[in-house]
């Protein structure tokens, strides 16, 4: 065993020295940081087109309220109800457009960092790699979406589904209960899905191949999460951000 184990250390390190995994990480927080400025357009645009009403807003809010601290939630409450007095209707398009964008370049630049850390050599065409980075862009997207609201509406969606008699009464408690379970498999399966298809794998893999490697990424995901926000809740210094401290 001692001599594998050594290989595998060896291998770890040269792997390292080839493609240093803490610029990768700079590289796409950065990504990420430039999207917030078209998500914070794409946000104030669509709340003018729905016409939202802050009442509204103010209950999402006691949606989320158990889920984020304290100061968090009055920073996020200032700054969203202050959206209803912004009118941008004319601008939702520019909006979603630039936020495709931002996001895609994120996608493009962790497909490039995902190659080189599998030591892909193969390249895709132009046109493949935009189609990709928009369709991955959107798939994830939804994924999002779908696991915040999980979290933070799971429990009324089971009342409500049983309420209308669609499922037994059991499995709406079982529903209730398994918020954080089925975030978890959400947050897998978006794993998965970027360690399987975003590179361009010059062998042929299977999902199995990278199950390993995404449960690890998933659980350290949800951990870090879970620090994150206890630091926040021991901390103020965020706020300087202003809205960038929200996302």
């Amino acid at each position: 065993m001692r001599h594998p184990l050594k290989q595998t250390v060896h291998e770890l390190r040269d792997l390292q020295q080839a493609t240093p995994i803490q610029l990768h990480a700079a590289s796409l927080s950065l990504n990420l940081l430039f999207s917030l400025f078209p998500l914070l357009l794409f946000v104030v645009s669509l709340l003018g087109l729905l016409h939202s009403e802050p009442g509204r807003a103010e209950a999402v809010l006691e949606r989320i309220q158990p889920f984020v601290p304290a100061n968090v939630l009055t920073l996020l409450s200032d700054t969203l109800l202050g959206f209803f007095e912004t009118s941008g209707v004319g601008i939702f398009s520019i909006g979603f457009l630039l936020l495709l964008w931002a996001s895609s370049r994120t996608v493009r630049g962790l497909t490039g960092s995902l190659n080189l850390i599998y030591r892909n050599e193969r390249q895709r065409t132009w046109i493949v790699r935009a189609i990709l980075s928009v369709g991955t862009t959107i798939l994830i997207g939804f994924f999002f979406l779908l696991a915040s609201n999980i979290l933070v509406f799971g429990d009324s969606f089971a009342k409500w589904i049983v309420s209308r008699d669609v499922i037994p009464f059991g499995l709406g408690f079982l529903l209730t209960n398994l918020a954080w379970p089925i975030l978890f498999f959400v947050a897998l399966g978006t794993v998965l899905f970027a360690y399987r298809f975003i590179p361009s794998h010059d062998v042929q893999t299977t999902w199995k191949d990278h199950l390993p490697g995404a449960v690890t990424a998933t659980v350290a995901w949800m951990l870090g999460s879970l620090l994150f926000n206890l630091y926040l809740s021991t901390t103020s210094r965020f706020q300087i951000y202003g809205i960038i401290g929200i996302f």
